[in-house]
């Protein structure tokens, strides 16, 4: 292609390409690599492998031929092989000679599958299957062709024992016994008794107990030297005893059908009769007065005849509610919800009354019980107080208010005022201690009584500042022996 410039170029569709006469020029090939290549060309014969040279093996091996045309063998599927050289895992296969496994596991040779035949084998001699011991065979599994089955049995050292199973369906057994090289037959063609062949027909002698079978001594007139059997004349026969035991029992309980029972429900007391004598003589004292109240109730007559009331059942279903109360079904309520106070507490008008506690009797000193109408309240550990009235005799009247203490230390009677608002300040107005002082905050004024002393004693002055001496201040008074009355005198008495 020519461009608008004039530079021709073109593209090269050839991949092959040949070196002229002359060589490799540095137009189509780097330097670098040329001088390689000249370098191998001078000393070819002395370059060094990167690799051990294994020639000598390779030539050897191209001596052998084309392995592709020489008919080795690639792969191998043993399952398409029908060639009785190989047994198949596959298929059923017949095979022969001696085939021996080693192995050290627990099963050298397992064979598992549905099919209730395992191993199959044949051949026109007895087939059979041995087990060995190193070369020792132990243990031999074969059929004859006569038709029976035989177990041979074999401990490596001559002790041998056949156990063969013939066709008419019999056991036999062969024993022989090796002792210091001799060989001895114990059993030969033995019949090994079982079950199926049990009967005088078995020709067995364990069959039999002294030549005899069981049957014989069945019948009492083969025994010799009999024995001679006593009359059972006067004796119980079972049927009277067990008759006897019944009428004894006669349909006692079952916890007292038996004479241990009995004996334990008497306390295995042997004077159980004189116990209870004596027991009841504890329990009882003869009443007259009893005795005779017994007859008279008697004498009133059979209650269950006479015509007592035992029950009755109101058949009348009609009820009126009174003022003030509300009836709703069968059940009556109060109309007027303020005419009761609730346990919560509420405000209530009208006056309380107690019942009247009795007359004559005190609760004061010494006296444990407590009145009956009283208005208490519950205050610290066991502790409180009560209000109630008491009366002495019929025209007494005492009104009480008393602490109640089980310590009785720190009683107080005490009359407060405190505002309702904050902060909350409360005035003790009068307060009586436990322990009798009174104490009152203003004037105490007392009219009637011994007042009219009391008041002509206040109008004295107060004797701590009237120059009263005290028991603190006692004067000093100088001998005054010998002073006649009416004497004068004159000095100086120190006090």
């Amino acid at each position: 292609a020519i461009a608008a410039n004039g530079t021709i170029s073109s593209t090269d569709t050839n991949t092959t390409y040949s070196v002229g006469d002359g060589g490799l020029t540095q137009k189509n090939f780097t330097t670098t690599l040329k001088t390689k290549l000249d370098g191998i060309a001078a000393s070819a014969n002395n370059y060094s492998l990167p690799f051990t040279d294994n020639s000598a093996n390779w030539n050897t091996a191209y001596g052998w031929g084309d392995h592709s045309t020489e008919g080795y063998l690639t792969s191998f599927d043993i399952t398409t092989q029908t060639d009785s050289k190989y047994l198949r895992s596959n298929a059923s296969d017949t095979g022969t000679g001696v085939y021996t496994f080693s192995s050290n596991s627990q099963h050298p040779i397992k064979i598992t599958g549905t099919h209730n035949e395992k191993i199959k084998l044949s051949g026109s001699a007895s087939p059979h299957i041995s087990f060995f011991n190193n070369s020792d065979e132990r243990m031999t599994h074969s059929y004859s062709s006569t038709g029976y089955g035989q177990w041979r049995i074999h401990d490596g050292d001559n002790n041998i024992a056949n156990l063969r199973l013939r066709p008419d369906g019999t056991l036999k057994l062969d024993v022989s016994q090796n002792i210091d090289g001799s060989v001895s037959n114990l059993y030969t063609n033995a019949l090994v008794w079982h079950s199926g062949n049990d009967g005088a027909s078995s020709g067995l002698d364990a069959d039999k107990l002294d030549g005899q079978h069981g049957s014989y001594y069945l019948d009492y007139d083969n025994f010799t030297n009999k024995p001679s059997i006593p009359s059972l004349s006067g004796y119980a026969t079972e049927t009277y005893v067990d008759t006897a035991v019944s009428d004894l029992v006669d349909s006692s309980p079952s916890t007292l059908n038996t004479l241990n029972e009995l004996a334990a429900a008497l306390g295995d007391d042997a004077n159980f009769s004189t116990t209870v004598t004596n027991s009841i003589g504890t329990k009882w004292t003869q009443d007259n007065t009893k005795i005779s109240n017994w007859d008279t109730a008697y004498g009133w007559g059979d209650h269950s005849t006479e015509g007592y009331l035992t029950s009755y059942t109101d058949t009348n279903t009609t009820y009126s509610a009174g003022t003030g109360v509300t009836l709703t079904g069968t059940t009556f309520s109060l109309t007027d919800t303020n005419a009761k106070l609730s346990l919560a507490g509420g405000t209530m008008t009208g006056s309380i009354a107690l019942s009247q506690n009795p007359v004559g009797t005190t609760y004061g000193n010494g006296v444990s019980t407590a009145p009956t109408d009283m208005i208490s309240q519950v205050v610290g550990d066991n502790d409180g107080w009560r209000l109630y009235g008491e009366a002495p005799s019929s025209n007494d009247v005492t009104m009480v208010f008393e602490v109640i203490d089980d310590v009785e230390t720190g009683d107080t009677w005490l009359f407060r005022n405190k505002k309702t608002y904050s902060p909350y300040t409360a005035t003790t107005a009068f307060k009586i201690e436990g322990n009798g002082n009174i104490t009152a905050n203003g004037t105490v004024t007392a009219t009637g009584g011994n007042s009219t002393n009391w008041n002509t004693a206040y109008g004295w002055g107060n004797h701590a500042s009237a120059g009263y001496f005290s028991a603190g201040n006692k004067p000093a008074v100088a001998d005054i022996t010998g002073l006649i009355e009416g004497t004068s005198f004159s000095g100086t008495y120190p006090i």
